[in-house]
């Protein structure tokens, strides 16, 4: 909860680290393939790779990481693709997504139109979306996520002159 992204975890230190190498690489494609999302009409086209801005999240063997509209699940063994979810968008600012939150065997991310969507972990397929903000006053939701014992706590705000605001929602029910 501190947002310093710090591990604990000893195994790789100043004397192991050199016998680091590269155990798979996995390439991303966005766009309208795989779980789609219920919401939007619009489909951002993808110039070349996607683009993470996100914290990569692992649990239990599998990887989630996001772009905007874009949710995966990889194979943190081998880079296999578990699933690909995607979001057809309303709009918003397509500059970045910060990653996924998880409580139990629920994946939930924000999206540009302000959205929070809630997917099952092992599958991608959608449990249900709700409205964080108002999409007419042009307010962005890029941020993960975080989740607070029974709480999932999504931020939002817009770079014009309406300040940014946090919501709790339930992670059941939305």
């Amino acid at each position: 909860y501190s947002g310093r992204r710090y591990s604990s975890l000893n195994k790789i230190n100043r004397s192991t680290v050199m016998h680091l190498s590269l155990a798979w690489v996995s390439r991303l494609r966005e766009g309208a393939y795989g779980k789609i999302g219920r919401e939007g009409t619009i489909e951002f086209p993808s110039f070349g790779n996607p683009t993470v801005k996100a914290s990569a999240l692992m649990v239990d063997h599998t990887i989630y990481i996001t772009t905007p509209d874009n949710a995966w699940a990889l194979d943190a063994r081998d880079g296999r693709e578990l699933w690909h979810y995607f979001w057809k968008t309303r709009g918003g600012t397509h500059i970045a997504n910060r990653g996924v939150g998880i409580w139990n065997d629920y994946v939930y991310m924000e999206t540009p139109d302000n959205y929070l969507v809630s997917l099952e972990a092992k599958t991608g397929k959608e449990r249900w979306h709700k409205v964080i903000a108002d999409f007419n006053l042009q307010y962005s939701s890029p941020p993960a996520p975080v989740i607070v014992d029974n709480h999932v706590i999504v931020g939002t705000g817009n770079d014009i002159d309406a300040p940014g605001f946090l919501q709790s929602f339930d992670p059941v029910t939305g």
